[in-house]
């Protein structure tokens, strides 16, 4: 790592005219390996553990693989079954049948009301195979794996929280091998009786107020004035000395109604703000949609897509969340990357497990946290579309816990709605039977600039970064114009051009010449911008990279030997003309392969891949016609040439 970053040092991948240092070919081609095989280093790092980002899901992505659905073969086991504040909880994680298991992740959590903020702190955990990370809510209050030794007990201590905060929940994830693994595996903890409990301290308001009975001493569980004395209307004064009111907003996490509206998109431009995709979509023919509009102090959204079992949204303070998110794809999770903390709102349905999740993104994957800043959720799924509404305050906050804090720490990041965002939708599906979101299955698009959602209007946005769509305009322009006026320069214009000269050589050749050149500039150039743009191979694309690859050397060899070509009286000159034509023809062939794969890129949508397959069938048609035509055209010119003779 300390070469790579030695080398790497001023190659960043939107650093300004490349680099300021002017790099060697070798030098280039070191980096580009290097960096390859540190970002396939990176997907196995989680053999070390799982990340802070699956505090929430505990679901390992293991690409598209599933949880298991039968009987698992884990347990844990709590001893003792019931806590006091402060208590030492054994937690072990077992195998029921003998079998090894070699990752995990547990955490403990309420039961009820706010089920999202971990508790409690694990004290002690075997260091030969575990480690502990801070979840939101706590310190030191999740532990996994650390390394992939195979164990069939692990045996951890917990302490409970300085509260009474009702029945607990210990979840836990095994994982028996790269393929096989369970989630969601449990054991309650209850409260000693004997004591009060204290609510969830994320405080939500739903708008209601309950006036609740506080005891200072263990004299039973807090509960409203109504559930005690039905029919007073005033507590008795004196009655238990050592207990008084409170008065106080509803504590809860909010919930997700399982309906949504329709969303309207007539009203675009008039009474709501929208982002419409793709370009050409108007109202249900919109693949995704986002609309937005303004409401006191808070903002409602509305998402849909078709044919997915997610929809997200992001806000970005810079165009480059959307590079970064849509060619670093040796990532697995969903996630909108960019410069900086991205916020995003993720919604889900499928098979009666519905969610809204509030989010942000630290780099190339989504970190969720505790959605107690949104509110009158609402996620449907009906005939394969999903639709959700939400609200948001106009201020927002993204929660990130430090990891290298010695005791409870977030780190806050405030978002301003009354701030411009750019916007970005994605949408896909989920792991079965769970709200964890698989990668998406098209590229998201992202408004052509920042939105003002004070504003009603409508908004498009492009699906590809701009160094994409330069990287395959160029490819084009390559291939498409000048090497076919290369291929065709040299071999049927030789004869019209006739011997007329440019700088002392004939202008057929140094139009041929030129061209190819330009041609191989073009293709070099190209190459090395997506490559710095992905940072490497993208692991799931390989074959139009290999292929295209393959394609710029035999462009740096085709060019390269016609620069040094033989004298006309040399003795290689007629193995050169064949050799240099045949792997002209070669070159070009390969060209529509790889553009032809291009198009074979998962993400990029289908109607995108219709069209781009359409037009280079068109082209390589035209390319077989052009060809035919002008070889009968010259065979037919040699045939007048001999009847000419012979008369």
């Amino acid at each position: 790592l300390r070469i790579l970053r030695s080398l790497t040092a001023d190659w960043h991948p939107f650093g300004g005219a490349m680099c300021t240092r002017h790099l060697s070919g070798m030098a280039m081609a070191i980096r580009l390996v290097l960096t390859t095989v540190y970002l396939a280093a990176t997907v196995e790092a989680f053999s070390n553990g799982a990340p802070f980002s699956t505090c929430l899901t505990m679901f390992p992505k293991h690409g598209p693989t599933e949880r298991q659905t039968g009987v698992t073969p884990f347990l844990i086991s709590l001893s003792p079954t019931t806590y006091r504040p402060g208590t030492i909880v054994t937690v072990e994680l077992t195998s029921t049948d003998g079998r090894p298991f070699r990752g995990l992740q547990v955490k403990a959590t309420r039961s009820t009301g706010n089920t999202e903020s971990v508790l409690g702190t694990f004290v002690q955990a075997p260091a030969n195979k575990t480690k502990t990370f801070t979840c939101e809510g706590g310190y030191k209050n999740m532990v996994t794996h650390s390394n992939m030794d195979d164990v069939r007990t692990v045996t951890l201590s917990w302490k409970a929280p300085d509260n009474n905060v009702g029945d607990i929940v210990f979840t836990a994830t095994f994982v028996e091998n790269f393929t096989v693994f369970w989630t969601g595996i449990t054991s309650q903890l209850h409260p000693a009786p004997g004591y009060t409990l204290v609510p969830s301290d994320i405080i939500v308001s739903t708008g209601h107020f309950q006036t609740v009975v506080v005891c200072q001493e263990f004299l039973g569980v807090q509960t409203s004035v109504s559930e005690l004395f039905p029919s007073l209307t005033t507590f008795p004064t004196g009655l238990f000395p050592s207990c008084f009111l409170v008065s106080r907003p509803i504590q809860q996490l909010p919930g997700v109604e399982e309906q949504a509206d329709d969303v309207d998109l007539s009203t675009c431009g008039s009474t709501k703000g929208c982002f419409l995709y793709p370009r050409y979509c108007s109202g249900s023919n919109c693949k995704a949609a986002a609309t937005y509009w303004e409401d006191g102090d808070y903002f409602r959204f509305e998402l849909t897509a078709e044919d997915s079992t997610y929809v997200s949204i992001g806000f970005s303070d810079d165009v480059l969340m959307r590079t970064l998110f849509t060619w670093r794809l040796a990532d697995t999770s969903c996630s909108m990357a960019g410069q900086g903390e991205d916020e995003t709102v993720i919604c889900t349905a499928y098979d009666q497990v519905t969610s809204v999740q509030h989010g942000f993104n630290p780099s190339r994957h989504n970190v969720r946290t505790v959605r107690d800043q949104l509110s009158d959720l609402k996620v449907r799924l009906a005939d394969g579309r999903i639709t959700c509404s939400f609200r948001r305050p106009r201020v927002a906050v993204t929660r990130a816990v430090n990891q290298s804090a010695s005791q409870y720490e977030l780190i806050i990041k405030t978002y301003d709605l009354h701030d411009e965002y750019y916007l970005m939708l994605a949408w896909g599906t989920v792991k079965l039977g769970t709200d964890v979101a698989n990668k998406h299955k098209e590229l998201p698009p992202v408004t052509d600039g920042k939105v003002s959602l004070r504003q009603f209007q409508i908004h498009r946005g492009s699906i590809l970064p701009v160094e994409a769509r330069i990287h395959g305009s160029l490819m084009v322009v390559a291939w498409v114009v000048f090497a076919g006026l290369t291929t065709a320069m040299s071999r049927y214009f030789k004869p019209w051009l006739g011997k007329r000269l440019f700088s002392g050589s004939n202008m057929w050749f140094q139009v041929h010449r030129v061209t190819g050149i330009i041609t191989g500039v073009i293709t070099i150039a190209s190459v090395i911008l997506i490559f710095i743009v992905v940072g490497g191979f993208a692991e799931k694309e390989k074959k139009h990279a290999i292929v295209g690859l393959t394609l710029a050397s035999l462009v740096v060899v085709q060019v390269m030997a016609g620069l040094l070509r033989p004298g006309k009286g040399a003795d290689a000159r007629f193995f050169f003309n064949w050799g240099h034509r045949i792997l002209g023809q070669c070159v070009h062939i390969l060209s529509a392969v790889t553009m032809y794969l291009a198009f074979d890129i998962r993400y990029i949508p289908n109607v995108m891949q219709d069209f781009g397959v359409a037009v280079l069938t068109g082209w390589v048609a035209l390319q077989i016609v052009w060809t035919i035509a002008f070889e009968l055209r010259r065979c037919c010119a040699k045939e007048n040439c001999k009847n000419d003779g012979w008369n």
